[in-house]
């Protein structure tokens, strides 16, 4: 491997750096196990990248990115594996549309082609649809021959992908309307409050809640978001509303670990709901 000496301080700095010589450079590394240059090139990836939030995709080509984020994956770097996904997410869901659908085009075609994307395959359906406002407070929206209010058409994707969009969507509403009603408590028999005072408490605090937010998201983790917001830092859950006295839920701390733990782990199981396989 013949490196010149000012090709590697070229690579110390952000204004000079060449990411895919970078990503070049680790591939063969691994490949022939020169630890130094591998280590050497690793740790400038993480420094630029992490160091420069959003301005690594115009700096890589979607095939550079996509051979780097599964090098992340063979090589276990996990955290930077994780900060690539967030730009490329951020990317679907904050850009115009056309750059919008390229960006979800090139994330859909790496993550079939891989065997470590599975989350990130199923995020980047989910951004896609946040991104043309599918989840809009309103009337629900009819998917057809477009999605959502940009008019985006269906017709741009094969059938698989287009399948999978709007089996996500409808999934992620179902899920949104069954959070209407509390989620069932768990039973506690070491509470003696129970039944008479925690489970109706429960019920009517959430009820109570939902009803108090003037626009609900359709988007399922935004409104388990605007519950947990909600929720008090400390002390009981009660119902206020009640003619006679509040009702107390006794069992409070473990149902605000409750909805906190619903809201911390909806992505992780995102891919589900547009039918990714394992």
């Amino acid at each position: 491997m013949r490196i010149r000496p000012s090709d590697l301080f070229a690579q110390r700095t952000w204004g000079t750096v060449d990411i895919n010589r970078l990503v070049r450079l680790i591939a063969i590394s691994r490949k022939y196990e020169f630890e130094d240059f591998r280590d050497w090139s690793w740790n400038l990836l993480h420094k630029h990248i992490t160091g420069n939030p959003g301005e690594l995709l115009p700096r890589c080509g979607w095939q550079h990115l996509e051979r780097l984020l599964n090098l992340c994956y063979d090589c276990q770097q996990p955290q930077l594996a994780q900060h690539i996904e967030k730009e490329w997410i951020d990317r679907i869901q904050t850009s115009g549309v056309g750059a919008s659908c390229a960006a979800l085009e090139a994330a859909l075609d790496t993550a079939e082609r891989s065997s470590y994307l599975r989350h990130f395959h199923g995020r980047a359906y989910y951004a896609y649809l946040k991104a043309v406002g599918a989840f809009q407070p309103g009337p629900a929206l009819k998917i057809g021959e477009t999605m959502g209010q940009a008019g985006i058409s269906l017709s741009s994707f094969n059938d698989q992908r287009k399948l999978r969009l709007v089996q996500g969507f409808w999934s992620l509403v179902q899920l949104r309307l069954r959070l209407i009603a509390a989620p069932e408590i768990d039973p506690n028999p070491s509470c003696s409050h129970h039944t008479g005072e925690c489970a109706p408490g429960w019920n009517g605090w959430w009820k109570e809640t939902t009803e108090g937010i003037k626009t609900p998201s359709c988007d399922p983790s935004e409104f388990l978001q605007e519950i947990e917001k909600r929720l008090p830092r400390s002390g009981s859950l009660f119902v206020s509303n009640r003619a006679a006295r509040a009702i107390y839920v006794y069992c409070s701390a473990t149902l605000r670990a409750r909805v906190q733990q619903m809201s911390s782990t909806f992505l992780d199981n995102i891919a589900d709901h547009f039918m990714i396989p394992p």
